[in-house]
């Protein structure tokens, strides 16, 4: 069976750029999962120069990650490709929900956000009918 690997959430610059309000926020959402696998995330206190090489290396390895964790992040790095993106709004329009997106935000930033917003979104069946 090939190992899956993420394209984006395993790079600290993109991880960095992203930033750690947003990661954090989602990242909350999986504290009972890391719980149980005996998993940690990176100390908050960290600087950057730590925190972030040390978050990518924690996700270079999906297979050790809770599965709701990995089947999330890699929804989101799908929608964080040109095309994803063009999906993501196709899907946003279609469901009747309007974007809030800041306006720094890059494409990864913008996949996690409306995850944290409307996870449905991102579901393959929603998604599945755009990719046409």
């Amino acid at each position: 069976m090939p190992v899956m690997k993420f394209k984006r959430f395993n790079k600290p610059q993109v991880l960095k750029q992203i930033g750690r309000q947003l990661l954090a926020q989602f990242f909350e959402r999986f504290k009972a999962d890391f719980e149980l696998k005996a998993l940690a995330l990176p100390p908050p206190e960290l600087p950057d120069n730590a925190y972030f090489p040390a978050l990518a290396r924690l996700l270079m390895s999906p297979e050790g990650l809770p599965d709701r964790l990995n089947e999330a992040l890699f929804a989101i790095d799908e929608m964080a490709s040109p095309r994803g993106q063009e999906m993501l709004k196709i899907a946003a329009a279609g469901a009747g929900q309007p974007l809030s997106i800041r306006p720094e935000s890059s494409c990864e930033d913008i996949a996690l956000q409306v995850w944290l917003a409307a996870p449905g979104l991102l579901a393959p069946t929603t998604l599945s009918v755009c990719a046409v």
